[in-house]
């Protein structure tokens, strides 16, 4: 059983949406759509945080998938710059 990983002191999306993601999942790849979902952003924004922010993610032929632990670490390490 995976425990979830959560910053219940802010209420930041990203923080917010920490609490869905589990690091702990091994080999656990998120869709966009789950992505979006778990996020609460939509598919734009999902492209920005790609591009402009370095949301980490692997391409599968066509497709982007997200490793919920890079996702995570990344999400933390976001939020201890002050810039979530």
């Amino acid at each position: 059983m995976g425990v979830s990983i959560g910053f219940q002191h802010c209420s930041c999306t990203l923080c917010r949406a920490s609490a869905w993601l589990n690091p702990y999942e091994v080999s656990h790849y998120l869709s966009t759509k789950e992505l979006m979902e778990r996020l609460g952003v939509c598919r734009s924004t999902v492209y920005k945080l790609m591009r402009d922010w370095g949301l980490p993610f692997i391409k599968i032929g066509r497709l982007n998938r997200f490793p919920t632990e890079r996702v995570v670490a990344w999400m933390e390490q976001r939020r201890g710059k002050g810039d979530a």
